[in-house]
């Protein structure tokens, strides 16, 4: 009697499939090599500044986070907060507002975020795209208000 032959299905071997996406891997990396330009402008490093007194401390920074050198701007993150320093702030402080103002190297502002709260910390944050620049200053300006008097402010620039 004759034996019928039966089309079999065929699986691909595991060590085909490994090699496949071993290919497709490279190529994946190698087109992300070629994207980026050898001779690509390094983004300018963070800027920080603080500023404090018995009742309050604050802080504004501004961190790059890419650069579209084509469009000649850069994108990043503004932020700033403000929060009791000592006991005495803690028991006193109400009201507590922040603001932090971004310049270019001639001084110029370009971005700047704000915010105030009843409490006693604030923190305020912005993601923003300015014009690319050689370097960025920050000024941080943090103004409270205290049970006992009137308050005060804190002033700082970098």
């Amino acid at each position: 009697m004759p034996r019928f032959l039966t089309l079999r299905r065929r699986t691909p071997r595991p060590v085909a499939l490994r090699m496949a996406l071993a290919g497709t891997l490279a190529v994946l990396v190698g087109s992300l090599l070629a994207a980026v330009p050898a001779s690509a402008a390094p983004l300018p490093d963070p800027v920080m500044v603080k500023a404090s007194d018995a009742y309050i401390k604050s802080q504004c920074g501004f961190r790059v986070s890419s650069a579209n050198l084509a469009a000649g701007t850069v994108r990043g993150r503004l932020t700033a907060k403000a929060n009791w320093s000592s006991l005495a702030g803690f028991r006193d402080l109400t009201a507590v507002s922040v603001e932090c103002v971004l310049s270019d190297s001639s001084f110029s502002q370009v971005a700047d975020v704000r915010k105030f709260v009843f409490a006693k910390s604030v923190y305020a944050s912005k993601l923003v795209t300015v014009p690319a620049s050689s370097e960025y200053h920050v000024c941080i300006s943090a103004s409270y208000s205290l049970r006992i008097f009137n308050g005060g402010r804190v002033y700082n620039c970098a």
